[in-house]
């Protein structure tokens, strides 16, 4: 008698032990949650700068900066930002595939069981805050088009205003006036080349702090998402587990209910799974 009830306890104890595992592994699969998303933010850091960079360029070669602006611009970062999540969305899947398979094969090796996670909604749901993305217009243009007309305009009433005046004293005067139109010109294309440059560089320096903040607000979405398929696969893993324990509860139940002669044979044909499954917890 005191030769089962010792088995018994030593095969209780185990049990304890393998439960102690069973959240080892919970607590892993969280630290491997955090890891791919640590690695995720540094993947989404490097498209940012590359977006950032190709958006500014073009924007520094619009022919015309606020139609670029308002049109181009919404549009370049949508497909630049769903190019980026296709990456994301791939990486992502990757990575839970491999932490998945890592933990059957432990839960096989450990445990002899594993789970059948049943993917749902899937890892593409990651890429769903990018593919959502909005854009608000934050700047104010100065309608360079409408002065530029209208000194182009005043220089040609100036210049036919002096023309008039100036050509009864002759020759010479008329071609004066005729120079008073072309400098006028000439420093009004200067002064307003100057203005759609500054333009450029507005545009380039609110790219700067767009994109970064457009990514961002989509990415606070992503880290909710993976969390949510990480705790998925665990909580698949409490449910496998509490099914393991609830069958070896049952087989030391049974053992202890044995009264008939052949009891110690039943218990002791079970020290070799206990040792067994000792001997697999502690590769671990």
């Amino acid at each position: 008698m005191k030769r089962r009830e010792k088995l018994i306890a030593e095969k209780k104890l185990m049990l304890s032990r393998a439960s102690v595992e069973w959240d080892n592994l919970r607590l892993e699969m969280l630290k491997r949650c955090s890891i791919c998303y640590k690695r995720l933010l540094e993947i989404i850091d490097e498209h940012k700068i590359k977006i950032t960079e190709r958006l500014q360029y073009e924007a520094a070669h619009a022919g015309n900066p606020e139609t670029w602006w308002k049109e181009d611009y919404p549009y370049r970062l949508k497909v630049e930002i769903m190019n980026m999540s296709s990456g994301v969305e791939s990486f992502v899947t990757r990575t839970i595939n491999e932490d998945l398979r890592w933990l059957n094969i432990t839960l096989s090796n450990q445990f002899k069981t594993q789970i059948l996670f049943d993917k749902g909604s899937g890892p593409e749901d990651i890429r769903k805050p990018f593919d959502n993305i909005r854009f608000e217009n934050s700047i104010e243009f100065e309608d360079i088009a409408k002065k530029r007309n209208m000194v182009r305009a005043g220089t040609a009433a100036l210049t036919a205003a002096s023309y008039l005046v100036l050509t009864p004293l002759g020759l010479p005067y008329l071609v004066a006036s005729l120079g008073i139109g072309t400098g006028s010109s000439i420093i009004t294309e200067k002064v307003f080349k100057g203005k759609i440059e500054n333009q450029k560089a507005k545009i380039k320096e609110v790219i700067a702090q767009n994109v970064p903040e457009v990514i961002d607000s989509a990415t606070m979405q992503t880290k909710e998402r993976l969390n949510m398929r990480y705790n998925e696969i665990i909580k698949s893993a409490r449910e496998k587990e509490d099914s393991w324990m609830a069958v070896q509860s049952e087989a030391i139940e049974n053992s202890v209910k044995t009264v008939n002669p052949k009891c110690e044979e039943i218990l002791d044909s079970n020290i070799a799974d206990i040792k067994s499954l000792y001997s697999r917890i502690q590769k671990y």
